[in-house]
């Protein structure tokens, strides 16, 4: 134990012998060492076992020894130091836990004691405890990664061992409860409550905690409702996937999975590509493979859908929102989307990508940058990328010709395609079967169409009306050729595709085919309403296609086309001449969609908003798209303008500005009406502010503030001097920005503008407060606090007592700042705004902190941490951490600290985000006392992890070191 370093003799005599007189002391250490020595073999040893000097000694550390405890500690030393997103998820570090584990099997020296020591038994007794501790933690961990996995037995023999190892500890018998739930044992996990609750009451005099009070009472609704969901008493882990849900059963195709498979499984295959042409079956394919290797990998797997996307441009920012990565205000988003990767052990799948070949490279670099990050794509062609394996997937199995008249009944039944064809039947009319009568045709039927299940699936949706030998006929009489995206397939097979199409279309009725061409012009899916407002369809004729298979509802609620068939219907709209009057509609419909949300995302419903939006996002693309065309710029612009807080939150930058962009390019010489200039131009100088472009932004807003003066808009006066206010003070031109912000002011005054008159008071009061002048920012901010009152604007209202509290904190009156703070806080929650909320409780822990109240601090930016984590807000999250690292040093947790400022550090360098000038100082100063408390090396060295982890274990971090204490 403790060979790190030598041991003074002097303090060593104290710890074994202290009642001893000195000589006697050291005679006994002598004596002993002369023991252990010669026990050891140590005279001839090499090396030696111990080093002894005239005042030291110490276990050498080279030496050829082995020690139970220092294996079971450099275990989870391994486990807690290795790169993973989630120690839950990672089976590496499983391993290591187990191992670890199995070295422990009692407590520290339980039969060894000195009563004549108070000092060794105490130290025996601490670090007994710190061993126990970490047990309990090793076998929390164990609990946590078989639940995961669903390994509900396995998880409950760790949970068990927790129990007895600590038998007052709640979370374990919480863990109990719920793995007993999860493995079907409903009575013994009520009678585990009912042993916790009398342990409890009989010895420690209390009863079990609200948490495991609740627990209880779910499992205990959970039974009366005899719900068969009984995840849904898990506690919350990471998404392990995101995998949408398949309303119908996956048929067949077992040889292709095991194969996939074993590919997935070669860890030389990085980059997998599952070829072939439309409608043969590769997306659904990939996410069966995908499924069965969701507990694979640490992290999962992450499905992303590509068909709707326009350009390769775009497949950063859509991976990046897939994998929940918002790029901020990256400069370089591509290097930050990187970056995540490089953290993950991940399936990720990308779906539909033959149209975006172009922007392949991207996949390569993933390849190279995240070593255990695995691809698999689905293409109509090969990406021809170095690394790539490509797996060519063809139609189902069909019976052939040759052995159909002596097959079985039951053999033909167990085919894939025949299998698909009667599960499609099934569908259409509940009475089908496959029989003697009808079999051979079924067969005939999967032949012409190659195995090809689109095709298999809408020719049995025939079987409503027709035969199954009149389905097969109606194939055969198909000759026209399919000129669609399908024209690399083989001629028969697009003839006999075209003829199920066809056929599919003619039994529509006229009103049916009317909105199946309407609704071509949908991307990504439709919600009812939208369906009914671009394409006039009533919820009769929606439900009539989906009977049809023509289109699918999806658990959610929407409604959506394969490509194959949308390609089709939309052909059959541009025969009808019917496409531009669609288009526009769809247009109208999403600008509409757009600028109705907008007001919303500072409201309470900011999240409701926030999810539409992310679900009509191709929609919105395709808007765009269309009104760029020159059709409608002025419509591209005030839809691209009322996308600008979206694109913000979501950390869009890059499309948002490339869209705004070419919309302000398309309006150049055009009549364009000023005020859609006016919003676009103040929107695309925003996004560039933010983003941290501050040249582009001063000049756009600039470009604003003259057109408003040239056109006499004095509300865009006021809101662009406001904007170049924001880009002066960003610049660290205070005097600027002050200046710029009156002028907004007088203006704001002018034409009774409330919205911009706070806007231009809280701007102001901000700089005048950094510049010291505390009492006239307060008085600014109790102005803007007052018209927000009169407005009866609730979180703006609270934004001004925010706002209001830093300058009476800085003006050193702590008991109103946090009246004030709290104020805002309440006002946050009942608003439902979680970003305020997440401000005023950074606000009150940095008021507790200078207060010296540290575990309050600890308590409020916990949560503040948490809430910022949860939504994604990646700059508010590295600055939360940092003030936490701040407080852990103030604590003398210099190590805990520098890894967390090494997280942040990191996280900022991505982001593109540096301190601002005036933390400069205060953070060099806390950062040279942390360094001086630790010592350079093992500084320098938990700097080091810090960069090194990633962001979530920094968050998982800070969040121990803020749980409430003992």
């Amino acid at each position: 134990m403790e060979a790190d370093r030598p041991h003074e003799r002097e303090a060593l005599l104290g710890l074994l012998w202290p009642d001893l007189p000195e000589d006697a002391a050291r005679n006994n250490l002598r004596q002993t060492l002369l023991t252990l020595r010669e026990a050891l073999g140590d005279r001839t040893a090499q090396p030696p076992f111990v080093l002894a000097s005239r005042a030291t000694i110490q276990l050498n550390p080279h030496s050829d020894y082995w020690l139970d405890v220092a294996a079971f500690t450099g275990l989870l030393a391994e486990s807690r130091g290795h790169r993973h997103a989630s120690a839950a998820g990672c089976s590496a570090c499983a391993r290591r836990l187990q191992r670890a584990l199995e070295l422990y099997r009692g407590p520290f020296l339980s039969e060894f004691f000195l009563p004549d020591s108070e000092a060794f038994e105490e130290w025996a007794l601490l670090r007994r405890e710190q061993l126990h501790r970490q047990m309990l933690d090793a076998l929390a961990q164990l609990v946590a990664h078989y639940e995961r996995r669903g390994a509900y037995a396995t998880a409950l023999e760790y949970a068990h061992r927790q129990l007895a190892a600590d038998p007052w500890r709640e979370e374990s018998h919480r863990d109990v409860m719920r793995l007993q739930m999860l493995s079907g044992q409903r009575g013994a996990a009520l009678a585990q409550f009912e042993r916790c609750r009398q342990l409890l009451a009989e010895t420690l005099g209390v009863e079990p905690d609200a948490e495991t009070e609740g627990l209880y009472q779910g499992i205990r609704r959970a039974l009366d409702e005899g719900a068969p969901e009984l995840h849904r008493l898990s506690l919350p882990t990471a998404r392990r996937h995101n995998l949408p849900a398949q309303p119908t059963p996956f048929v067949g195709r077992e040889a292709e999975l095991e194969a996939i498979g074993r590919l997935l499984d070669d860890e030389g295959c990085r980059l997998l590509t599952l070829v072939g042409p439309g409608g043969i079956g590769k997306t659904r394919l990939g996410l069966q493979a995908a499924t069965e290797r969701v507990d694979t990998f640490a992290d999962g797997v992450c499905f992303v859908a590509l068909a709707g996307l326009p350009s390769a441009d775009l497949l950063v920012s859509e991976i990046a929102a897939a994998l929940g990565v918002e790029l901020g205000t990256s400069a370089d988003p591509r290097a930050t989307l990187l970056g995540h990767l490089r953290e993950r052990e991940l399936l990720l799948v990308l779906d539909n990508f033959e149209h975006l070949v172009a922007g392949a490279d991207l996949l390569a670099e993933i390849v190279r940058a995240a070593p255990d990050v695995t691809l698999l794509v689905t293409s109509r062609e090969r990406l021809l990328l170095h690394g790539e394996w490509v797996y060519a997937v063809e139609g189902l199995p069909v019976p052939d010709g040759a052995g159909l008249r002596g097959a079985a009944l039951e053999e033909l039944a167990a085919n894939d395609a025949v299998q698909l064809f009667v599960q499609s039947a099934r569908r259409a009319r509940a009475d089908f079967a496959l029989s003697a009568e009808n079999a051979a045709n079924v067969v005939r039927i999967c032949q012409l169409v190659a195995g090809m299940p689109l095709a298999i699936e809408l020719a049995a949706n025939w079987s409503r009306a027709l035969t199954c030998a009149e389905i097969a006929q109606e194939i055969e009489r198909g000759s026209a050729f399919l000129a669609t995206s399908m024209a690399r397939d083989g001629p028969e097979r697009h003839r006999s595709l075209q003829a199920v199409f066809d056929h599919s279309w003619r039994m529509l009725s006229g009103e049916e085919q009317r909105v199946m061409r309407q609704l071509a012009v949908f991307r990504g899916g439709f919600r009812r309403d939208a369906a009914q407002d671009v394409a006039g369809a009533a919820l009769p004729v929606l439900a009539s296609l989906v009977d049809r298979s023509l289109l699918r509802h999806t658990l959610g609620g929407r409604y959506e086309l394969h490509e194959l068939v949308r390609q089709y219907a939309a052909q059959q709209l541009s025969r009808a001449g019917e496409e531009e009057r669609a288009l526009q509609r769809h247009a109208a419909y999403f600008g509409a969609l757009a600028e109705a949300a907008d007001p919303q995302l500072v409201g309470p419903e900011q999240q409701l908003w926030l999810a539409r939006l992310d679900q009509e996002h191709d929609n919105l693309r395709a808007a765009l798209r269309w009104a760029l065309e020159g059709r409608a710029v002025p419509l591209a612009l005030t839809t691209g303008a009322a996308l600008r807080r979206f694109w913000a939150i979501r950390g869009a930058f890059v499309e948002g500005r490339a869209w705004l962009e070419r919309a302000l390019a398309r309006a150049s010489g055009r009549d364009v009406p000023p005020e859609a200039r006016l919003q676009a131009l103040n929107a695309a100088g925003t996004l560039a502010r933010l983003q941290g472009d501050l040249a582009r932004g001063q000049e756009l807003l600039e470009e604003c503030l003259a057109l408003s003066r040239a056109s006499g808009a004095r509300y865009w006066s006021a809101t662009a001097l406001n904007g170049l206010g924001l880009v002066a003070r960003r610049r660290g031109d205070p005097d600027r920005a002050a200046a710029l912000y009156e002028e907004s002011l007088a203006l704001a005054r002018e034409i009774g503008d409330e919205r911009s008159i706070v806007n231009a008071l809280s701007n102001l009061a901000g700089v005048v407060n950094a510049q010291g002048d505390h009492a006239r920012a307060a008085e600014l901010y109790e102005e803007s606090l007052a018209f927000s009152r009169r407005a009866g604007d609730q979180l703006g209202i609270a934004a001004d007592l925010n706002n209001l509290a830093n300058a009476i904190f800085d003006l050193g009156d702590y008991p109103r700042a946090q009246a004030l703070y709290e104020e805002s806080l309440a006002l946050y929650r009942s608003g439902g705004d979680e970003y305020g909320a997440s401000l005023a409780l950074y606000n009150l822990g940095d008021l507790a902190h200078r207060q010296g109240q540290l575990e309050r601090a600890r308590a409020h930016l916990g949560e503040a941490l948490t809430i910022a984590h949860t939504l994604h807000n990646h700059l508010d999250r590295a600055e939360y951490l940092e003030k936490l690292a701040s407080l852990a040093a103030a604590e003398r947790l210099p190590e805990l600290a520098a890894r967390l400022w090494g997280a942040v550090e990191r996280e900022r360098s991505a982001l593109g985000a540096a301190r601002p000038p005036q933390q400069a100082a205060e953070h060099a100063a806390e950062v040279e006392a942390a360094r001086a408390q630790a010592g350079e090396a093992a500084f320098a060295a938990a700097w080091a992890a810090g960069e090194s982890m990633a962001i979530e274990q920094a968050v998982a971090e800070a969040l121990q070191y803020c749980a409430p204490r003992a």
